[in-house]
């Protein structure tokens, strides 16, 4: 959205289009999100990073043009750190950071009650990718019947409930292949698969070349 500040972890499934691309001007800061997350535990901002990429499958934010003024000085002072190389880079790059996870939740956007109960479906999902879990099991967590459970997210993220876990679920798997040492038996468990064959098939099927052929062309 115009004025809109998005936090999104890229390495999970999230669903974030304007009608119309061309309206807009847009901003991009890549992190390594490991590395980010390191950077937050290290600041002691552990629950500040999961309250903005984890708790609801990420952050958006409505900004005044003012902030909007702060958020576009911010990303320039990033960049521009990350091309120094002065001893304060680092403390200015995580300078950056503060200021815009301090925007994140000053400004988090709270929804009506419709999209409260996706984010508690996203929350459920992002908590239990790697457990078994059923739909029931879901619509009980959420306190939202099935059907209108199914029905809604549908509606309002434009894939299925088991499309997303799924696509969540080879996400966390991708990431295991190129930062473990997993075997992919282990990483078909760690990812609720009933066998490393399935696992396999599926993986292929979706990605388009085998775990094995993923690892060893992208590690």
């Amino acid at each position: 959205q115009k004025n809109g500040l998005y936090f999104i972890d890229g390495q999970l499934p999230h669903f974030v289009m304007p009608e119309d691309m061309t309206k807009y001007n847009h901003s991009l800061l890549i992190f390594n999100i490991n590395e980010l997350e390191k950077l937050c535990e290290n600041l002691d901002m552990s629950d500040e990073f999961k309250a903005i990429f984890t708790k609801n499958g990420g952050t958006f934010c409505s900004l005044s043009e003012e902030d909007v003024i702060k958020v576009d000085s911010i990303f320039q002072q990033i960049n521009k750190a990350y091309q120094g190389n002065d001893r304060l880079r680092y403390a200015k790059i995580t300078s950056g950071v503060i200021s815009l996870f301090d925007l994140a939740l000053k400004n988090k956007t709270d929804s009506a009650d419709k999209d409260s109960k996706i984010s508690e479906i996203l929350s459920y999902i992002n908590e239990n990718a790697t457990h078994k879990f059923t739909m029931d099991d879901l619509s009980e967590a959420v306190n939202i019947s099935k059907y209108h459970m199914c029905r809604l997210f549908k509606e309002n993220m434009g894939t299925t409930i088991g499309a997303f876990i799924l696509s969540k679920r080879l996400s966390l798997a991708k990431l295991m292949l190129l930062e473990t040492k997993y075997s992919i038996t282990e990483i078909a468990n760690k990812v609720s698969f009933s066998s490393s064959a399935a696992f396999s098939a599926l993986f292929t099927k979706e990605i388009g070349c085998t775990p094995t052929a993923f690892r060893s062309k992208y590690r």
